[in-house]
């Protein structure tokens, strides 16, 4: 007796079974210990009765014979995410938007924000020679920014009240300098900004807590603190300095002295590379600047 005609005469119910079967797992069992039981080349009859692939009723057969356990192999399944497919993506996005990145100037977050567009952030990268324009999607890329903790926002403190037709050269020549200072052993780099007042006591500050706390219903006191910050750009670590009120041009150059002797006198540095915002404090038109 051929194996169809075993199969068609001693398993027809068994057959009818399997085909009649919706869970996926167990009809896979119920093909392997058909497999199993009847023996031998029973491969393709077993195949042609239930109208499947030899390949499927061999997975089967392998399936209940290593003891039904089944390799899903998960990591090999669906659409890999953008910093699989390129790893370097991540450190492109940095060397792009390094320039034009901006903190809160109240510090009520920790976000930086970018102070420019996801289309021009696309733009640059392409330009890099790595990406085309099919690489990724605009939203895909917002994403990434997003997980970087990047917000991509505008910041009204860094626009320009007027932007005259050299801005852009002024811009492209800060950052030949700052590259220049940056890679000079013997010369410091630092950032400095003075930022928002911020009141001393019982007060929320739009803030939240797990824990009731109570703060006073009206912000009524002068009692502050006025940080100006230093910022390290070889070392990329922050100097803060603290005042009661507003900090003068004289109070800024004694916190930049303060700190040119306690990091850098007896390193080498005998040069040091100052990058600020132009304001009222610290620009051309001061002296002491």
């Amino acid at each position: 007796m051929s194996i169809s005609e075993k199969l068609e005469k001693m398993y027809k119910n068994q057959i009818n079974n399997i085909k009649n079967e919706k869970n996926k797992i167990s009809k896979k069992k119920m093909i392997g210990s058909l497999a199993l039981d009847i023996g031998g080349r029973c491969v393709s009859a077993i195949a042609k009765s239930l109208e499947c692939s030899r390949k499927y009723v061999k997975k089967c057969y392998n399936f209940v014979k290593e003891g039904c356990i089944e390799q899903t192999k998960l990591e090999f399944r669906g659409r890999k995410r953008l910093i699989e497919i390129y790893p370097c993506l991540e450190r492109d996005i940095i060397e792009v938007i390094e320039n034009s990145l901006s903190t809160d100037p109240k510090f009520k977050t920790e976000k930086q924000y970018v102070n420019m567009t996801v289309k021009e952030i696309k733009k640059q990268l392409i330009e890099t020679g790595k990406y085309q324009e099919n690489s990724f999607s605009n939203s895909s890329l917002n994403n990434i920014l997003n997980e970087m903790g990047y917000g991509l926002k505008k910041v009204k403190k860094t626009k320009p009240l007027k932007k005259i037709k050299e801005t852009d050269d002024i811009f492209n020549n800060v950052h030949k300098k700052k590259d220049e200072g940056l890679s000079d052993i013997k010369t410091g780099v630092i950032s400095i900004d003075t930022k928002d007042k911020v009141l001393v006591g019982p007060f929320s500050r739009n803030g939240y807590n797990r824990v009731v706390i109570e703060a006073v219903d009206h912000e009524l006191t002068n009692n502050c603190l006025i940080p100006f910050g230093i910022l390290d750009l070889k070392k990329n670590i922050p100097y803060f300095f603290n005042y009661t009120s507003k900090p003068t041009s004289l109070d800024l150059v004694d916190c930049i002295e303060e700190f040119y002797i306690e990091q850098y006198l007896n390193s080498g540095i005998n040069k040091l590379m100052i990058f600020l915002d132009n304001g009222p404090d610290n620009s051309g038109v001061r002296t002491i600047f």
